[in-house]
């Protein structure tokens, strides 16, 4: 593990992290931080950004890109050229990027993450870019390995890249509060972590023992992790198939075109995200087919995202 490593309490606990960290360094450069995010970005995100801290709300500037179903509700380089192209780079960036699963329900391709994040750092070589990873641990060891590769083979991208981890969900730990986030750039963590220190003093000591805990897996335990997430992806497509029938068709789009059968078909955490027609929302939708889900309005229209972390038995899946 990259020396630059903080554990936090849970991934939400990192985020704010950061947050605050790239606030903190452009206060102390006397200027203002930018946030530039898709809009497909997690609900908690937009609470840290859009929230002021210490009465700051003048230096922060919040960008977000519309995204396209066709890129499976994800950035592209095309996305990243065109904002540069009517906005000009800063020295206090910073790019969230989820390439995993909420909301979205999707995953980003490899060459779609690489390119993206090349073209972050080709327009900006200051450019941070946040790399919201909670979800990737909930892919195959090989999808995951492939997802990442890019960035890992390109020294200047991966030095500017700070990867947010958690526990909580890959390994169905809510409750526990087991987050981390890390770097290869000392001096960029250095930066960041110095809000942690500033505004919490850091976690208690039991997070590195639960962290040496789930380090020490035993073959069987991993097992159990592998296990869960397979049930997660049949519960996932399942209730895709359940709400997609004929007799529902009229409060979902007919085109779910940011949904593709890789990502149905292998483990991808506990979230879909269906577009619904003009109209409906998610009281609609659980009136008539019992399934409660979360709305979720994007540029591009309005979805619903539902969840499947809460079932223990086989519901859907039958």
């Amino acid at each position: 593990m990259t020396p630059n490593f903080a554990i936090t309490c849970g991934g939400m606990r990192g985020l704010k992290d950061l947050v605050d960290g790239c606030i903190l360094q452009a206060k102390t450069h006397n200027t203002f931080q930018r946030f530039i995010q898709p809009d497909n970005s997690f609900g908690t995100w937009w609470n840290l950004i859009e929230k002021p801290v210490q009465n700051d709300s003048n230096r922060r500037e919040i960008h977000t890109i519309a995204v396209k179903p066709e890129n499976r509700l994800h950035l592209t380089e095309e996305d990243v050229h065109e904002f540069y192209r009517s906005v000009p780079a800063h020295s206090h960036e910073c790019w969230y990027i989820t390439p995993v699963g909420n909301p979205s329900g999707t995953k980003m391709t490899p060459t779609q993450l690489e390119t993206t994040c090349k073209a972050i750092i080709a327009n900006n070589p200051n450019a941070i870019i946040l790399l919201d990873s909670v979800y990737v641990r909930t892919l195959s060891v090989h999808q995951a390995s492939a997802l990442i590769r890019g960035i890992l083979e390109d020294p200047q991208v991966l030095g500017r890249t700070v990867f947010l981890d958690s526990f909580s969900k890959s390994h169905g730990l809510c409750r526990e509060r087991l987050g981390c986030y890390f770097t290869t750039n000392a001096q960029l963590f250095a930066q960041l972590h110095a809000a942690n220190i500033a505004y919490s003093a850091g976690p208690g000591v039991i997070k590195d023992y639960q962290f040496q805990a789930i380090g020490s897996s035993t073959e069987e335990e991993i097992a159990g992790v592998r296990d869960l997430h397979v049930f997660w992806q049949n519960e996932r497509l399942g209730l895709y198939k359940y709400l997609l029938q004929d007799k529902f068709s009229h409060l979902f789009a007919s085109s779910q075109s940011h949904l593709c059968s890789d990502d149905l078909d292998n483990s991808l955490g506990l979230y879909i995200l269906l577009k619904t027609r003009p109209n409906i929302r998610a009281q609609d939708v659980f009136m008539e087919t019992g399934t409660l889900g979360v709305d979720t309005p994007l540029l591009s229209g309005h979805y619903i995202r539902f969840s499947v972390g809460a079932f223990l038995e086989p519901t859907y899946a039958k």
